[in-house]
């Protein structure tokens, strides 16, 4: 039997002459690795589809194991996304989302929302109305949350001060929760960071990605998102960012 699907190319590889491996974003099954047998060579079955960045029609054969990968049969190109890949610093930002989303093994709980996600994020880089310097930030905080790994940033986890009136609060990487300075744990990975910054993070992990272009975040609350958000995904996921790849913590 046969099954057909949208989905976004994430990478390719070859691992014969002629063959091909796809690792690609399903709304309905997550991150899938498939094969594309003689795809180097097609002229017919896969004519400008086996690229990253591709918004494909795949079709694969249902009568292989999932454990042996999917066998594609055929694809259609969708959407190639040419305006971004023509801005360097967009096809940058791109990158690091579909690099993020690979590394984290999405699976079939939460794919449609990813999909989706990872969409818009990629339409709004091309339109231009999402900053590349800001959509990693975006994009990587949004999936945190919707991986459940939401933090909990109202008030100090030990004496209940709420978050505004800490002056130097500190996060806890670990319990995803806040601390103020009299309450400080000894015995927990620590990040010290501002109210302005948390509650930024807490912002963009629950809203809306078309709301993101009304976002105007200052250079030193944009620094120390990225720095609470790289040690939390660290944490929680293992995924450490180096030399343009997530690699295992």
């Amino acid at each position: 039997m046969e099954q057909t699907e949208k989905v976004l190319v994430l990478r390719v590889g070859r691992f014969r002459e002629t063959d091909m491996w796809v690792s690609y974003l399903s709304p309905s099954q997550g991150v899938t690795r498939a094969f594309a047998f003689g795809g180097s060579r097609s002229r017919r079955r896969f004519v400008g589809c086996l690229d990253a960045l591709n918004l494909v029609i795949f079709t694969h054969d249902t009568t292989v194991k999932a454990h042996q990968g999917k066998k594609l049969l055929e694809g259609s190109l969708v959407h190639g996304f040419p305006g971004l890949r023509a801005n360097r610093n967009a096809l940058a930002a791109a990158g690091h989302c579909l690099k993020f989303v690979e590394a984290v093994q999405i699976g079939p709980q939460g794919s449609r929302k990813a999909f989706d996600l990872t969409l818009s994020t990629l339409y709004g880089l091309e339109d231009q109305t999402l900053a590349p310097a800001a959509a990693p930030l975006l994009f990587k905080t949004r999936t945190t949350y919707d991986h459940g790994y939401a933090p909990e940033i109202g008030e100090c986890i030990s004496c209940g001060l709420p978050l505004d009136q800490i002056p130097e609060p500190w996060f806890l990487v670990d319990k995803g929760r806040v601390a103020c300075p009299n309450c400080r744990p000894t015995d927990s990975p620590l990040f010290k960071t501002s109210a302005g910054a948390l509650r930024t993070l807490d912002w963009i992990g629950r809203s809306d990605p078309k709301d993101w272009p009304r976002l105007a975040i200052k250079p030193d609350i944009h620094q120390q998102c990225g720095q609470v958000l790289d040690a939390y995904v660290a944490w929680h996921f293992g995924l450490v960012w180096e030399d343009g790849w997530f690699r295992k913590n």
